[in-house]
């Protein structure tokens, strides 16, 4: 298998350890915070996630055929990409970080919201459909919980 492409689609060691999906989430997670808190535009947040996608996409796709089952927990460069995406736009509080973690997991997990559908796409496309749109799901949730959150938190 091509080394340096399997390295990087399952972040080194982190595509062995157990639940790597949500460990690829939890060592993104200061990525995408802190794009957020440097107050890039989110134009340019958008851009960034989405060459780190399309870069994503093909290299998982070059190593798709060396794995015999559609969606293989190893591969956890689709959820970093995901995780670029869930706080575009968005202001960044605690909480606000906290949900969109356990939002994307659960999304990306449960396959709630017809995500399993994305899942079954073949090859690549598959592996990154389902956490590219529970990404996007994940951020219109959250800009309809955060500042209801920001409500509660204050009073």
């Amino acid at each position: 298998m091509k080394t340096i492409q399997k390295t990087l689609v399952t972040l080194g060691p982190i595509g062995s350890l157990p639940a790597p999906g949500t460990m690829a989430t939890l060592v993104t997670l200061p990525l995408a915070v802190g794009l957020s808190l440097l107050n890039i535009h989110w134009f340019l947040q958008l851009g960034f996630a989405t060459i780190i996608a399309v870069g994503a996409y093909f290299l998982i796709k070059s190593v798709y055929n060396f794995y015999y089952q559609p969606d293989p927990a190893e591969i956890v460069l689709d959820e970093v990409a995901g995780t670029l995406f869930i706080f575009i736009g968005l202001p960044i509080t605690w909480y606000g970080i906290i949900i969109g973690f356990f939002l994307f997991r659960l999304l990306d997990i449960s396959k709630l919201f017809g995500l399993t559908y994305l899942e079954r796409l073949p090859g690549a496309t598959g592996i990154m459909a389902d956490d590219l749109v529970a990404a996007g799901l994940t951020n219109l949730i959250l800009r309809l919980i955060v500042p209801l959150a920001c409500i509660v938190v204050q009073t």
